[in-house]
């Protein structure tokens, strides 16, 4: 008994380690989320359905009117509503504590606080939510072993830094897209209430980046994958509480984008803005579209710059088995899985088009892969054990965890203005970020940006300035030739004197509790499976 506990409770404190040391300040410790690009875009819908409790976006884009979509008078972001409506429930709370405790600073307030929480409480639903579908279908699933494939998926620097992109509320959604199909098909009492719960479920994911419609095949796709596993009695297509669920679902996504856009559409280009990239693409010879799909899919895989071989296993292994499954299927069945590749290979299309990373953190547009890539390896789970396989994902996985950490501690970590891996003069890019991340190991200066930037470094040194003075501390670690000069040391300091222990108390309180919950999820799991 004592010894589970002292497990339980080591497994916990490594959690918090963890979830500390990659939670980063560089994108909290600001007054306002600033105007006028993707973060802040999903930011105002989060804020004028919070506090304006409307969706006139006057106040959020107030001097930069036409900044981002500007149609006939109506102002609106260009990105799209469905993540800000999920995090504005953080905000209302966090607006609300604002207006209520005078706190002193600008920097770090709890509108921002608590906005930035809501990625890392989506970012741990979405792993229970996925844990609790391959149960369903009788998969052996463990939680930890889970966490650590979301961690190396790529995704967490969106949770736990850059928190106001969409990619975690991409993965939510359509985990829940996925935990509500399974439940439909293995559920026996509650298949009329999952019948209208998958189209709900199906929209909002939509709603969070209109270009993922192929959340839509997720019901095909588990019902290809898992047909041993499902009551094949059950079926989406004679259920007319489904249709009607879909018909409401889609009538509220088209009003909402009249309400916000003044149009009623469900056009992607009308809103982002219209792009030339596909016609130039196909307007291309057949042999030289067919020589780029193959070489941008070589470099997607296998390059430096984030090649998802390197940086995001579980969606290399999701395509890696989708091909193996074709190649070893029946006959009947392969046109199936060759569908599932064509539904699977979507996102991937948008990078081909676009020739980029998209400016960030590794190959975000494939991010909304994740779950679908879990299905698949569980799917071959099912039949098959590889331990390859196995360790290729548990070290991997591990490999790519610590390059987020590692993300923007040294020139050659962070991006600039490069040609990418595809050739292509880019703004942000950085094409030997592998090279780099592993010359980051024996850089001792990249070590101290890791701690002096994530929230456990936050802690530390607000807690060593209350016992000690900052001339202290620096004379201290200047005796250890650390870089107490820095410009970004400084400032570093200069905002931790200025953020009040209440506010860093409530976030790391915050923070705890998540993470608590998290461990009790993975006890309770570990029992029942005794």
């Amino acid at each position: 008994m004592l010894r589970k506990k002292s497990n339980l409770l080591f497994i916990f404190f490594l959690y918090l380690i963890i979830v500390l040391l990659f939670t980063k300040i560089d994108y909290r410790f600001v007054e306002e989320i600033p105007c006028c690009q993707d973060d802040h875009d999903y930011y105002s819908h989060s804020e004028t359905i919070a506090i304006d409790f409307d969706l006139d976006y006057s106040n959020q884009f107030k001097g930069n009117e036409k900044e981002r979509y500007f149609n006939k008078n109506v102002i609106a972001p260009r990105g799209f509503i469905g993540s800000g409506l999920l995090a504005s429930p953080f905000l209302f709370v966090g607006n609300f504590l604002e207006q209520s405790i005078n706190t002193g600073s600008k920097i770090f307030n709890y509108k921002i606080l608590f906005y930035s929480l809501s990625s890392i409480f989506y970012f741990f639903l979405s792993i229970y939510l996925i844990h609790i579908s391959l149960k369903q279908l009788k998969i052996k699933t463990n939680l930890n072993y889970l966490f650590l494939l979301f961690m190396g998926s790529g995704m967490p620097y969106f949770v736990f830094e850059r928190y106001s992109m969409t990619h975690v509320y991409e993965v939510f959604t359509i985990s829940l897209v996925i935990y509500t199909v399974v439940k439909f098909y293995t559920n026996d009492s509650e298949v009329n209430y999952f019948s209208l719960l998958i189209p709900l479920a199906s929209i909002l994911s939509i709603c969070v980046r209109w270009v993922n419609y192929h959340v839509i095949f997720i019901p095909f796709i588990i019902k290809i994958l898992f047909r041993k596993k499902i009551n094949n009695n059950y079926k989406l297509s004679n259920n007319y509480l489904f249709y009607l669920s879909y018909i409401a679902s889609l009538s509220i996504f088209i009003f909402l984008n009249k309400a916000i856009y003044g149009v009623y559409t469900m056009n992607p280009a009308l809103v982002y803005g219209n792009s030339s990239k596909l016609s130039s693409f196909l307007n291309q010879e057949f042999f030289i579209i067919i020589k780029t799909i193959f070489t941008s899919m070589f470099k997607i895989l296998f390059s430096t710059e984030f090649g998802i071989f390197w940086f995001s296993p579980i969606l290399f292994i999701g395509l890696s088995f989708l091909i193996y499954f074709i190649f070893t299927s029946k006959k009947y069945n392969i046109l199936q899985y060759l569908l599932i590749l064509f539904i699977y290979g979507i996102p991937f299309s948008t990078v081909i088009l676009w020739q980029s990373t998209a400016s960030s953190y590794g190959f975000r547009y494939l991010y909304s892969l994740i779950p679908i890539a879990l299905l698949i390896y569980g799917k071959w789970g099912l039949d098959y054990e590889n331990r390859l396989v196995t360790n290729y994902l548990l070290y991997f996985s591990i490999f790519s965890s610590f390059s987020i950490i590692f993300f923007e501690t040294s020139i050659q970590t962070s991006l600039s203005q490069n040609i990418n891996t595809f050739g292509i003069d880019d703004r942000f890019s950085q094409p030997e970020y592998l090279i780099g991340y592993l010359k980051s190991f024996i850089n001792i200066e990249a070590y101290l940006k890791i701690f002096s930037t994530s929230f456990l470094g936050v802690i530390f040194f607000k807690l060593l300035f209350m016992f000690f003075r900052v001339s202290t501390v620096n004379n201290l670690l200047s005796n250890l030739n650390l870089p107490v000069e820095n410009d970004d040391y400084i400032t570093f300091v200069r905002n931790i004197e200025i953020i009040s222990a209440p506010q860093i108390f409530i976030f790391f309180l915050i923070l705890f509790l998540i993470v608590i919950s998290f461990v009790l999820l993975i006890k309770k799991s570990s029992y029942s499976e005794l």
